[in-house]
Order: C-alpha cells, then structure tokens, then sequence
C-alpha cells in the first residue's frame, strides 16, 4: 500500500523552503516520493543530519523531535530515516508524482556528499557513507525501474504499430 509521509506546519515550511530532504521516522513508510531509508539511531541522526532534517542546529532537532514525539527521545533511540523529494504531493492526497520522475535524487546525492565533506568526524564518514551508499543504490534503481518502464511502453507501441 502506498502512503504519503505527513508532515507538521514546520516540516512543510522547511520542505517548501528546500531545506528538508530527509525525516526521521518510527516505521518504514511507503511513499513514493522517498528514494532510500536508512535506520540510525537519534544521536547520530542529531549530529550529522540535523541540517538535511532541516533544522538550524542540533538543539532545534531535538526540539521539534521532543514536541513530535511528546516526550524527551533519547540519543539511544533508533529512527527509520527516509530521504527524497518530499515538495511533490505537499498538502495534496492526490497525484503524489513517484521519485523516479523527478530530477531530485542527483540533487539529494549531492547535498550528503557536502554534508560529508564538511563532517570532521570518522563515525559521521561512516554513518553518512552508508547513506550515500543507500541512496545511489535506490536512485540507479529507481532510475533503471523508469528505463525499463519506457522501453516497455515503447515496446508495446511499436507491437501495436506491427499489427496495423
């Protein structure tokens, strides 16, 4: 089944903004806009992700996620975090356009790699590696699910011209 992530007043301005590529989660969602999920545990989450999760600092993180959560999430609590283009479908029920048809995911690759570059720790190389590696794997996918998607229409297209 597939379902669209909700999102609170501060995470859709974020997302609108293009500041929030990535939202920290309890379960695994099914949204089509998500092009990987990862699982990591609060306290590496705040460290090195807090800006992709589009917060200003670490602390405001914590903030928003205490108030999400209504209580105080510990550092040793394990999130499902789902990265991608989470602009599409804002607000809307209806016409949730799939990631592998937006440009999106070169433009999220390149952004964990900045968030990379700029990480002076060895455990934030490891941790942010491991998302990478998960997001070029999802997009080659994606990406390959969407050639084959169309060389399938074009296939059966040019079938129907045969038979004409």
């Amino acid at each position: 089944m597939i379902e669209e992530i909700p999102f609170n007043k501060w995470s859709r301005e974020r997302i609108e903004q293009g500041r929030k590529f990535c939202t920290s989660r309890s379960r695994k969602w099914n949204d089509p806009r998500v092009i990987g999920v990862i699982k990591l545990p609060l306290s590496v989450i705040k460290e090195w992700l807090w800006e992709a999760e589009g917060a200003n600092s670490p602390e405001e993180f914590q903030k928003v996620s205490n108030q999400i959560f209504r209580y105080n999430v510990e550092g040793d609590k394990w999130f499902y975090v789902h990265f991608g283009d989470f602009r599409r479908g804002i607000g809307e029920r209806k016409g949730v356009i799939p990631f592998k048809d937006t440009p999106f995911g070169s433009e999220l690759i390149k952004a964990v790699k900045e968030l990379r570059k700029n990480c002076l720790s060895k455990e934030g190389h490891f941790y942010l590696n491991k998302v990478l590696e998960i997001l070029e794997q999802s997009f080659s996918k994606k990406s390959l699910d969407a050639k084959d998607d169309s060389e399938s229409t074009q296939s059966e297209n040019t079938k129907r011209e045969a038979r004409k």
